[in-house]
């Protein structure tokens, strides 16, 4: 997989009079520590920090809903959220959402392993056989690992979850953020 790829701010400001509605500004968003989490019934995290200051500045009222990734990508199609954080930009996106000229952060999608059993890769090809980890309706910039058949795609319904099937022996690798999986 590249090195990196740069998340996202989806802003669906299709004018300023989206501001002068009597509601706020509804944005859907899935955990993915660091970037964004509840700790304490507490949301926080880098890009949800970030982002609250910038829409406190602009004096935008903002409502925010955690969800699961897929279910954040239908309310969005089903235009029942204004935004959602973190979002990657795919050619298949771009003609129905906007996005930020400029992204909030960047993200270094890894395969993890668990030291008990390492999996050495360095191609695509050292992963023939094996179950990877992967979350439903991410987005991995590679489309030869997107599309590949050499190894089997597992799918979990969270990161948390997709590292105890690591832990569990119950999938070899888990791709994911290098900081998120750590």
């Amino acid at each position: 997989m590249p090195a990196s790829r740069r998340l996202f701010v989806l802003l669906l400001f299709t004018c300023l009079g989206a501001f002068a509605n009597a509601g706020p500004l509804r944005i859907v968003t899935d955990p993915w520590a660091p970037y964004v989490f509840v700790e304490n019934g507490q949301a926080r995290g880098l890009d949800y920090d970030a982002s609250v200051e910038v829409f406190k500045r602009l004096g935008v009222e903002v409502h925010w809903d955690f969800m699961p990734w897929k279910r954040c990508l239908i309310e969005m199609e089903n235009g029942q959220a204004d935004a959602v954080l973190d979002i990657f930009m795919t050619e298949e996106r771009r003609p129905r959402l906007h996005f930020a000229d400029e992204p909030l952060s960047s993200a270094e999608f890894v395969l993890f392993y668990d030291r008990a059993r390492p999996y050495p890769f360095n191609r695509l090809t050292d992963l023939q056989g094996l179950k990877v980890g992967t979350s439903p309706g991410y987005w991995y910039s590679d489309s030869d690992f997107r599309t590949s058949e050499l190894f089997t795609r597992e799918p979990a319904p969270s990161h948390e979850a997709n590292l105890g099937k690591l832990v569990r022996d119950r999938v070899d690798l888990v791709v994911n953020d290098r900081r998120a999986g750590l």
